[in-house]
């Protein structure tokens, strides 16, 4: 029986790798949670009153999306060339598992359906822990303790930049790139 790619090295004493299905499935989970996530939003209330208007919150968050998207997109060939063993894969996986757990807290918290849950819960958690199983059986270390930090850094980096893109295309007058 062959070895899979991802379970052991070589005699050579190759490392293992993380076979490139993983990162790109997390990638496509990535997709199917946020197109979920977005069409929720339009109708979502959320639970306190906030300081603007339901079409310039879509706006901003179809731009953070697009940021956010960026990222994974890059987070996705770097586990994917890396074998899965760059630590910036290793930590954007962890801060996934906590990006699921977010959102069902959020929903239990709240009492009610939140936007994302549906595929937080039964995608992007499920194919997130089979990465960090691989990456386990592959002998990929632990991501460094510090890591946690990438998931809300990279949610005030998405926010940030979403905001200044459209303040600059409010500046132009054109917001074709941000709806």
């Amino acid at each position: 029986m062959h070895k899979r790619r991802y379970e052991g090295g070589d005699a050579l004493g190759k490392p293992a790798r993380l076979h490139a299905a993983y990162p790109l499935a997390l990638l496509l989970t990535w997709v199917i949670h946020d197109t979920e996530e977005l069409r929720d939003l339009r109708t979502f209330e959320p639970p306190v009153r906030v300081p603007f208007s339901r079409e310039a919150a879509q706006e901003h968050m179809n731009r953070g999306v697009k940021v956010m998207g960026g990222m994974m997109l890059a987070l996705a060939g770097v586990g994917t060339v890396s074998g899965g063993r760059h630590a910036l894969f290793r930590a954007a996986v962890r801060a996934n598992v906590f990006h699921a757990l977010w959102h069902i807290g959020a929903t239990a918290a709240l009492g009610r359906k939140t936007p994302g849950v549906w595929t937080a819960a039964g995608l992007v958690l499920p194919a997130t822990l089979l990465t960090e199983r691989a990456l386990g059986r592959a002998k990929v270390p632990p991501p460094p303790a510090g890591s946690l930090a990438l998931f809300p850094a990279a949610l005030v980096t998405a926010h940030t930049l979403a905001w200044a893109w459209g303040r600059t295309s409010a500046r132009q007058g054109d917001d074709s790139m941000g709806a």
